[in-house]
């Protein structure tokens, strides 16, 4: 006797189960997909969101760990111009803080979360070449 997926299934429930077998395993199987690729989603986001973390702290310790360097290196800078760039960086990121919460209160919290890190990494990258076109120049210019 050959019997095809629906009727082996059929056969092996009991007449006390509601529904059919298919309707059974169709829901079984979508549940765990839906289960494994809603673990996928949140270690994905997890893993971005570290990440993107990680990157907005080592560019802060960067900064701090390199003034000194810096002053080395370019000796007519004084502490107030670095205390300066501090307090501009600082300020903004307080001042921030707060506008992104408002923003986050009011609209997705997923979508303010992408555009705000989208945002900061541009910004990072304009801050990293500002640095390689000064180095650059004073390279070319003999300096």
């Amino acid at each position: 006797m050959n019997l095809n997926f629906d009727e082996k299934l059929d056969e092996k429930l009991d007449s006390r189960t509601t529904g059919s077998a298919k309707d059974y395993v169709i829901k079984t199987v979508n549940t765990t997909t839906s289960t494994k690729r809603m673990r996928l989603y949140l270690v994905g986001m997890f893993v971005l969101c570290y990440f993107s973390w990680v990157a907005v702290h080592a560019q802060r310790e960067f900064w701090a760990m390199s003034k000194k360097t810096i002053k080395q290196d370019v000796p007519s800078l004084s502490n107030s111009f670095f205390g300066t760039i501090d307090t501009g960086l600082f300020l903004t990121y307080a001042v921030c803080q707060f506008a992104t919460g408002v923003i986050g209160d009011s609209f997705n919290k997923r979508h303010v979360l992408a555009v705000s890190y989208v945002i900061q990494s541009g910004l990072f990258m304009l801050f990293g070449l500002a640095g390689f076109s000064a180095y650059n120049r004073s390279t070319f210019d003999g300096q």
